[in-house]
């Protein structure tokens, strides 16, 4: 194996070393038998201050950014070589009030963007969210009304986020009428909107896939009855769709899950059955038409349901149950067939 490149994270006593080697082999040949030899190894380290719980790097692949359990950010402009801590720069958005309000204030999530290799969103701890337009050169900080849990960034407009969110019920109450809703940015995350509310699950629909809107949006969650109300039970949940950002709503399916494969444009649905038991349906045609997904134990009923969609595999689909106390983990290289 010639170039190859190995990336190892060791800990101890707390501490923790990244290492990158890159090692080159040569097979040298003779008569008598054939040996391996290996040249040219070169190992650099980086201390950190924790395990890493997150690493991605930019669209180019230029960048590189890692998160550690303690909620500090690291980046990388040499291919992994070196790692530097990006707190001064964030700091700065700081005051010692705000310190001593939200005490261990760190990072916990981060985005890239898919279409612009210098844009990276960063969600913090409480209320606290950070972007990069300049792939860590500089930082931008903004602070949200309530704890926003998660976003996910748009295929095709690097400004335009959608999230998931606490609603403002939840300053001051743990039950309905706090829910989660989902929030819309259209400015790099400095302001959002709210869209709809109560939701499970989301994601950013078939935007970008001609000829569909670019506001089109998946959502798992309720809709009102004809008294205005809302039940807030799985076996009433429905999967939704809406183009113009929830002005309008179309009724897909009943499920209270999704996972949306964008690769393959595969939709992987959860549907509740009983009060413990679930099905999981597919579609490959926007949610239009369904399959029930067919496992090798077709006649037993389904637990509980993870799903695992790997973007790398093209073509391929992973799921992993979760049943009777032990892990099952199932693939199929085409999702919309029932095999």
């Amino acid at each position: 194996v010639r170039g190859s490149l190995k990336f190892r994270i060791i800990g101890k006593n707390m501490k923790f070393v990244v290492l990158l080697a890159v090692i080159f082999l040569s097979v040298i040949e003779n008569v008598q038998n054939q040996t391996c030899t290996t040249q040219n190894i070169l190992v650099y380290s980086t201390e950190i201050d924790g395990e890493v719980i997150i690493s991605k790097s930019t669209i180019d692949g230029k960048v590189g950014f890692i998160v550690t359990e303690t909620g500090s950010l690291y980046r990388s402009t040499d291919n992994g070589t070196t790692w530097v801590s990006q707190g001064s720069k964030m700091k700065n958005f700081y005051t010692e009030d705000i310190y001593n309000w939200y005490p261990g204030v760190g990072i916990y999530s981060l985005e890239v963007s898919p279409v612009d290799a210098q844009t990276v969103y960063f969600l913090g701890q409480s209320l606290f969210m950070w972007i990069t337009r300049d792939a860590g050169e500089t930082y931008n900080f903004t602070a949200t009304e309530t704890p926003v849990l998660d976003i996910k960034t748009h295929p095709t407009k690097p400004d335009w986020l959608i999230g998931s969110a606490l609603s403002k019920e939840c300053n001051y109450t743990s039950f309905p009428p706090c829910v989660v809703e989902l929030i819309f940015s259209e400015d790099y995350g400095i302001t959002w909107k709210s869209k709809f509310k109560p939701i499970t699950s989301y994601d950013w629909g078939r935007a970008g896939i001609a000829p569909y809107p670019l506001e089109t949006i998946f959502v798992c969650g309720w809709l009102p009855d004809d008294n205005n109300q809302i039940s807030y039970l799985p076996k009433d949940e429905k999967f939704l769709t809406s183009t113009d950002f929830f002005r309008t709503t179309k009724t897909l399916q009943s499920g209270y899950d999704f996972v949306y494969h964008k690769e393959v444009d595969v939709i992987i649905l959860g549907q509740e059955t009983d009060s413990s038991h679930l099905q999981m349906s597919t579609s490959s045609d926007g949610g239009e038409t369904w399959k029930v997904i067919i496992f090798p134990y077709s006649e037993e009923n389904v637990d509980k349901a993870a799903y695992i969609l790997p973007y790398r595999s093209i073509g391929s689909v992973f799921i992993a149950l979760s049943r009777n106390n032990s892990c099952l983990l199932y693939t199929s290289d085409a999702a919309d067939e029932e095999d």
